[in-house]
């Protein structure tokens, strides 16, 4: 009986563990809609945080409580995105701007 009572708290708790997270996912682009890798994704306030991959795209888990997305490139504005709302699973395409005097270099 004992271990059936712990068994059904354990699942409980894991089962409130996964609601307690969300996923983001995104593309991360430029101005003309060029897809940017390697661009850092990190959940503002924690150590959480990705790279883009090769076609600008992330998928990030974040905690319940943390709802806004730090996103810097070399060269480009750091854009804070807010996560709106609660869902499980959250998608955004974010834009970023070069910064002033840097200029786009195409090989």
């Amino acid at each position: 009986m004992s271990k059936k009572l712990l068994l059904c708290g354990l699942s409980i708790f894991f089962c409130f563990a996964l609601m307690a997270q969300r996923t983001v996912t995104g593309k991360v682009t430029d101005p003309s809609k060029t897809p940017l890798s390697n661009v850092s994704v990190t959940v503002k306030g924690s150590n959480t945080g990705i790279n883009t991959d090769g076609e600008g795209n992330f998928s990030i888990i974040i905690p319940t409580g943390k709802n806004i997305l730090t996103v810097s490139s070399i060269g480009y504005d750091p854009q804070d995105v807010t996560v709106v709302g609660n869902p499980l699973y959250y998608a955004t395409n974010i834009l970023l701007k070069l910064t002033d005097g840097y200029e786009k270099v195409v090989n």
